[in-house]
């Protein structure tokens, strides 16, 4: 049904109409990583999808940084039309060897949020992020069944691929809701029983930047550096004590790395109930702003600290990247939302 309202509202030509009035708003796009290999993760685009998503930005909007972009929404009268920024988060090393020629090519700025201990690789989940850790132990136990039901999780037949994968978003689901430190035993746990076995053409695909290659796109002029935390923990599964720790250490360390001012933060997850007042409040005590995995376009009137971004995965096309791009995407689900919200007061007698 999505398909085909995006048909009938592009070769109408009235997806146009919706471009123009939301030309004076933001578009924040979020990637992950960019890859040559034929990789079927939501996170990891290939170079041919990312091509030709910037070659269309490139042409029909007006790429900004995302700090030059904060800066305008700041002013009275914001001078944005069509503006788009591009931001990557957690820095895999694909960001410098696969995207950034391409960033170069259109020049496209962008900045990449950065999670400090995947960069420093420390051991815990052998230099990779813990949610990229399960799926390559999974991936690498292919073939097998495996029965995490003690741990609160489940039995997963590890037939193919895909269903690795799968056991991958379920596991995910579980863990992301309870505290970090219990996460993180469970994880352990996992990788135990699972004999560690990651396969090192999988870790490739998943491996992060070096310090010395960030350094070397920072050369160009077109590409930044923002926080995305110490070790990628959800800050409301930590103490306030703990989340303002990861937010300030993951700033000074790319500051000492760098050189550089570090003046943007991403929240690790990023959803509604994974930042709040606290964690907006400390954001603000040591950035200029912060961004989220909430889907929307921003305007002057958007708080800073909560900065919406388009999600961009492998999963989406042109046609729908250029449905999000334009705000159509946000205003089906507002009309959605309200169609949904009438149908429930309507049940309810409101």
């Amino acid at each position: 049904m999505k398909r085909l309202i995006y048909f009938v509202l592009y070769y109408t030509g009235l997806w146009l109409i919706v471009r123009f009035f939301n030309r004076k708003k933001l578009a924040i796009l979020m990637y992950h990583g960019v890859t040559d290999k034929d990789y079927n993760v939501w996170t990891q685009l290939p170079r041919s999808q990312f091509q030709e998503q910037m070659e269309y930005i490139s042409r029909r909007y007006h790429p900004v940084s995302l700090e030059d972009a904060v800066t305008s929404l700041k002013k009275e009268k914001s001078e944005l039309r069509y503006a788009v920024a591009v931001t990557f988060d957690d820095g895999f090393r694909n960001n410098f060897s696969v995207a950034f020629p391409i960033l170069k090519k259109h020049n496209i700025p962008a900045l990449i949020f950065m999670t400090t201990s995947f960069v420093d690789k420390e051991p815990e989940f052998r230099g990779l992020l813990w949610t990229d850790y399960i799926y390559l132990l999974l991936r690498g136990a292919r073939g097998s069944k495996v029965d995490f039901g003690d741990l609160g999780l489940k039995e997963y037949d590890l037939s193919d691929y895909d269903a690795c994968a799968k056991a991958k978003s379920d596991i995910m689901t579980r863990l992301k809701t309870i505290p970090a430190g219990e996460k993180n035993r469970i994880v352990q746990d996992m990788a135990r029983r699972l004999n560690y076995a990651i396969k090192p053409e999988d870790y490739v695909v998943f491996e992060s930047l070096e310090w010395n290659e960030a350094k070397e796109m920072l050369t160009s002029q077109l590409v930044t550096f923002g926080a995305h935390t110490v070790r990628h923990e959800i800050l409301t599964r930590l103490t306030t004590e703990e989340a303002e720790k990861e937010m300030r250490l993951s700033k000074e360390l790319i500051e000492s790395r760098l050189g550089v001012p570090v003046t943007a933060f991403a929240y690790p997850n990023g959803k509604r109930d994974d930042f709040d007042d606290s964690t907006e409040a400390l954001a603000a005590k040591y950035f200029d702003c912060a961004v989220s995995t909430v889907e929307g376009l921003n305007d002057r009137n958007q708080d800073l600290y909560a900065l919406r971004r388009i999600n961009i995965g492998n999963d989406i096309d042109l046609l729908e990247f250029k449905m999000h791009l334009s705000g159509v995407y946000e205003f089906l689900q507002m009309l959605l939302n309200r169609n949904g919200q009438a149908q429930s007061a309507n049940k309810k007698g409101y």
